[in-house]
């Protein structure tokens, strides 16, 4: 049986709010579904044997049982209880059962330290994975680079459930596909990361997928496991707080170990090769592409000169340019132009 506390006000977070219609979750006329940090909406309680996790956070990563930022959480709730409520979704079918959309950690920990009941906030079912993204994109711990992997999934869904409401009964699915793509660059310019970083995400995020175990090795971190799959050996090393390891070296670990297996049902026989040391090159490579990305955040305030100044420091590094870098990064350039030439139409 659940139990309610009313208080006589809510509110809702502007800054949440700002962001969503920022993305374009939200337009301006619509309230945000996100609960102001100081705000007292309707809390009812729940026993958190009652509680499930959406499914949209299966894919999102998890703290362990015995890892130092769990076990803070839980010796938190043990000491002052959960002062953030859950925010969850109530089962159609009884008020007394619910599903979490933020606040799994919490839950963890109150099933850890036995309590009957825990604090919630009941949110629209719709307003789901918009609610569990902006709780996302609130978080402290993670760098941009992090965030961006933990929300790419969870980002894309909540466009197309955006992009549905939008245009639902306009008959044109297009629309829906073009917000996305769109709202997810926006997205990406909003958190600096540059887009070619997006598409190693998802290309990562493709990868995790493979659920065969095996034998890895991580040659940066002198570090290997048996028996385990791409997502459980590396995800933790994208995301741990200290030296995590980047996402364009870690692809280029998995395609050396798929590579190697592809040669080995061919009968071709590895011949070994610097797989460390193209592994931190490519990294490096990457990093560098990004901070490059990042300034150009700079350029609308430039004066003209200043502007040609930029450009001509560009000349002596495409001199430098291998011929097939040379001309895929032509490629990619006359393609962003074709692109935005469309988005003016």
């Amino acid at each position: 049986m659940s139990t309610k506390h009313t208080p006589r006000t809510s509110t809702t977070d502007p800054a949440a709010t700002r962001k969503l219609e920022a993305l374009g979750l939200l337009t301006p006329q619509e309230t945000a579904p996100i609960p102001a940090p100081d705000a007292t909406k309707e809390i009812i309680y729940l026993d958190p044997k009652n509680l499930s996790v959406h499914r949209s956070l299966d894919k999102l990563p998890a703290l362990a049982s015995d890892s130092p930022e769990f076990i803070a959480i839980v010796t938190s709730v043990q000491e002052i209880g959960i002062q953030e409520p859950l925010k969850i979704v109530l089962n159609s079918e009884s008020e007394d059962t619910g599903i979490i959309i933020d606040g799994r950690h919490r839950w963890r920990a109150a099933k850890r330290l036995g309590l009957t009941a825990v604090p919630c906030i009941v949110i629209q079912y719709q307003d789901s994975k918009q609610v569990a993204l902006a709780s996302l994109t609130c978080r402290r711990h993670y760098t941009k680079a992090q965030l961006t992997y933990v929300c790419i999934d969870l980002m894309e869904d909540a466009f197309v459930e955006a992009s549905e409401r939008m245009f639902s009964g306009t008959g044109n699915p297009a629309n829906s596909v073009r917000r996305v793509e769109k709202g997810l660059e926006m997205w990406a310019d909003e958190l600096g990361v540059s887009r070619r970083y997006l598409e190693q995400v998802r290309e990562l995020r493709k990868l995790f997928e493979d659920k065969t175990k095996r034998d890895l090795r991580s040659d940066k971190d002198d570090e290997s496991e048996v028996d385990t799959t791409f997502r459980e050996f590396w995800e933790p090393r994208i995301l741990r707080s200290e030296n995590p390891l980047g996402i364009g070296g870690v692809l280029t670990a998995i395609k050396q170990v798929l590579s190697i297996e592809k040669k080995a049902d061919a009968g071709i026989e590895h011949t070994g090769g610097a797989p460390q040391e193209h592994e931190a090159q490519l990294d490096l490579f990457t990093r560098s592409w990004e901070a490059v990305g990042k300034k150009f955040r700079y350029w609308s305030d430039w004066d003209p000169i200043t502007r040609l100044t930029a450009i001509r420091q560009m000349t002596p590094v495409v001199a430098e340019m291998p011929d097939d870098l040379l001309e895929a990064t032509a490629a990619e350039i006359k393609a962003e132009m074709k692109r935005r030439a469309a988005e003016l139409k």
